[in-house]
């Protein structure tokens, strides 16, 4: 395995990426023009690395965007590596079937690595990992209110490791495996807390009948 490991190269991101952008600015409210997408956004990208949670189509996740070329490029398709391009705590999430379609905020990058090259899993463990957030910490900049982010430009000069196809492929498997234990902690701690909230109003506000 550790053989393995050593055996890939390093190439820049612009020789990687086949689409690079920051999501799209919502339409004014004034404007009644446009289309209204599903939104995805910086908390619904989960701590621990794994898939971007999927996005409902309520009116809370939801907004008007201007019919407009940054439209096209800020929405998600499946493999796309999904990157807090504004804050100081950068984090990473690939998309999955769930979050599909749905449109990345102004505060985030989307990043589509060129298919048959590098897989978008390798590219969300590695932007993950310590040197991948080294990396991402001396390429952000403080913007003109003084919070720290990140260009498109300077993204696309970071240097990666390509690792064989097999060690991808490898990859891709153990973070599918990962993401997929985390949403069922997710959904079984999600259901605990409705257990106790539905226990704790019993035994405070239940009316004795007797």
């Amino acid at each position: 395995m550790k053989n393995e490991m050593r055996q890939h190269h390093h190439r820049t991101l612009a020789d990687l990426i086949e689409h690079a952008a920051l999501g799209p600015v919502p339409a004014k409210a004034a404007d009644t023009r446009g289309q209204v997408r599903r939104v995805l956004r910086v908390g619904d990208i989960p701590d621990v690395l794994g898939h971007v949670l999927a996005i409902s189509e309520d009116d809370e996740h939801c907004e008007m965007f201007p019919d407009t070329p940054a439209l096209e490029r800020g929405t998600v398709e499946v493999g796309d590596v999904v990157l807090v391009a504004r804050g100081a705590r950068p984090k990473v999430g690939l998309v999955g079937s769930a979050s599909e379609g749905a449109v990345a905020s102004a505060n985030l990058m989307v990043l589509r690595p060129k298919e048959g090259i590098l897989l978008g899993a390798v590219l969300a463990w590695w932007l993950d990992s310590p040197q991948g957030a080294d990396a991402l910490g001396r390429a952000n900049r403080s913007s003109m209110v003084g919070i720290p982010s990140l260009s498109v430009k300077d993204v696309l000069r970071l240097v990666v490791p390509v690792p064989s196809r097999d060690m991808q492929d490898a990859l891709a498997t153990l973070l599918t495996a990962a993401s997929e234990a985390a949403s069922a902690e997710r959904l079984a701690a999600t259901r605990r807390q409705d257990l106790a909230r539905a226990l704790a109003h019993r035994a405070l506000f239940a009316v004795d009948a007797a």
